[in-house]
């Protein structure tokens, strides 16, 4: 009796290990006549965001049961899924929660309901899982990349539907972005490049559905031809051109975080005022179609303009920072201490100092410090350091209620015991005819007190007195296109840009 009772738990000890979900019986549906298809991120060696629904979806034909199989590394089934096809031959599977992040290999097989046709993915992994999205960041200085990310099947890249190890090929700042996220961590990590190697417009971004919602946004794209009814006749200076060949084929896909660099296009090098006032109306839309789509997504960064010569470009950071503060995952990702500054007459790099500020007609910007801004986002992700930003401000009145100082109350400790004030050339006051007003402040902790000047003036009876008339009404923090030697900076990470006005 002993031995029976044996032979009984090993033959179900073998069933549960074996057999790792509960067989269901599915329906045999419309007899296929020809193969299905399977979207292309789906496919051998793809690393997907861990711990996230994975969509897997595809065409076939109408009625034909399309069956999702998913397996460990010993070819055990953990999920099996299978899904009715619509009266158009579109499918859609989910696996709910994929496995926690790790070097374990799995295994997908789509087929139809008898077998009659059957696809199988192998080397499925699971950990850290980027896109980048927008307009292509390259490094203009000929750093060479660390080359131990190569040829390394825990680090894939996903560029115009194929997944493959990373080379030289890729895109650089990809490239240093993935350096510091290995460095990081043990877990494989993907990047999905969306990005374009041009300077895009943000209408080329928005959904062709929510640009309906935008009647002011529309009307121009009308009246510049840029409007298209049929969306499937787009060229590439059309509307939503980018938002069906990058966006579309990407927005299923889960990741952890979502890098977005874009606006240079909009204001460098388009000099239409009336559409760059709609820039933050498509900014808006753009960050709202993001926020839909990736639920599952901590953060959205947006690296914000950088140094130019273009007067309007403070006008673009404004924006990015007042967008940004709508979505609960945006963080906006300061970028004017990082431009790579060529000087012409010297032929050569130089760094902010060096920069004469009599004549800048002699310089050239070309690009950012992309290894310094690479690490700049993966210490923010890692939260070993807090993009500083103003949170509150704070007036301080006397008896007759007038203002006597004003506290600016930041998010993070300002450490800033040994920077020289006098230096930080983009903190300015201004009153309510625009005109500079000259201040004194003081950092402590995570405050900026701000104080008048007092002057030397002569009262009634001729007599020298201290007075001051603190008519400061606007604060603001690189406003300027073109900002260098500038040292407003924590931890290496530099505070986001502000303007703060006093009621």
């Amino acid at each position: 009796m002993k031995k029976i009772f044996l032979i009984i738990a090993i033959l179900v000890s073998f069933g549960i290990f074996t057999s790792c979900t509960k067989h269901q019986e599915i329906p045999i549906g419309t007899k296929p006549t020809k193969d299905f298809t399977v979207i292309d991120y789906i496919s051998d060696n793809g690393i997907y965001q861990a711990d996230s629904p994975l969509e897997i979806s595809g065409d076939c034909e109408p009625g034909v049961v399309m069956v999702c199989k998913f397996k460990n590394n010993k070819g055990n089934v953990i999920e099996e899924k299978y899904v009715t096809a619509n009266e158009m031959g579109k499918w859609k599977i989910i696996i709910d929660d994929t496995p926690r992040p790790s070097s374990k290999k799995y295994q997908l097989v789509i087929s139809t309901a008898k077998d009659e046709f059957v696809k199988q993915f192998e080397n499925i992994r699971f950990g850290e899982s980027w896109l980048l999205i927008g307009d292509e960041l390259e490094e203009q200085r000929g750093i060479k990349i660390a080359e131990n990310i190569f040829d390394n099947e825990n680090y894939m890249i996903y560029k115009d539907g194929t997944w493959q190890k990373f080379s030289n090929d890729n895109q650089t700042f990809a490239m240093f972005l993935l350096n510091e996220l290995a460095n990081s961590t043990s877990v494989p990590i993907s990047i999905v490049d969306a990005t374009v190697k041009k300077a895009t417009k943000a209408y080329q971004w928005l959904d062709s559905k929510l640009i309906e919602s935008r009647p002011q946004v529309k009307a121009y794209l009308e009246k510049n031809g840029l409007y298209k009814d049929n969306v499937q006749n787009l060229t590439e200076n059309d509307m939503s051109y980018y938002a069906i060949n990058n966006y579309e084929k990407i927005k299923n896909m889960a990741f952890k975080n979502l890098v977005w660099n874009q606006g240079s296009g909009d204001y460098i090098e388009d000099t239409d005022n009336e559409y760059k006032k709609l820039y933050g109306q498509m900014l808006f839309t753009i960050m709202s179609q993001f926020e839909e789509k990736f639920k599952t997504t901590n953060n959205f960064y947006i690296i914000q303009e950088g140094s130019s010569f273009n007067e309007d470009v403070n006008l673009l950071r404004g924006f990015q920072t007042s967008i940004c503060n709508y979505f609960a995952q945006c963080k906006v990702i300061p970028t004017y201490d990082l431009n790579i500054v060529y000087d012409n007459l010297q032929e050569k790099f130089v760094g902010s100092t060096e920069v004469n500020e009599e004549d800048l007609v002699n310089y050239e910007i070309r690009g950012y410090d992309l290894p310094t801004l690479a690490k700049r986002i993966e210490l923010i992700d890692k939260n070993k350091v807090i993009v500083p930003t103003v949170k509150n401000v704070i007036r301080e009145l006397d008896e007759d209620k007038n203002i006597i100082s004003i506290k600016l109350i930041f998010d993070i400790e300002l450490n800033f015991a040994n920077l020289e004030t006098a230096k930080i050339k983009g903190l300015k006051f201004y009153d309510k005819n625009n005109q500079l007003v000259e201040c004194e402040y003081v950092f402590e902790k995570n405050e900026i007190t701000i104080k008048p000047v007092l002057k030397e003036v002569s009262d009634e009876t001729g007599d020298t007195v201290e007075k001051t008339t603190f008519s400061i009404y606007k604060i603001t923090y690189a406003e300027e296109s073109f900002i260098f030697d500038n040292n407003f900076i924590v931890n290496n990470i530099a505070v986001v840009p502000f303007i703060v006005v006093i009621k």
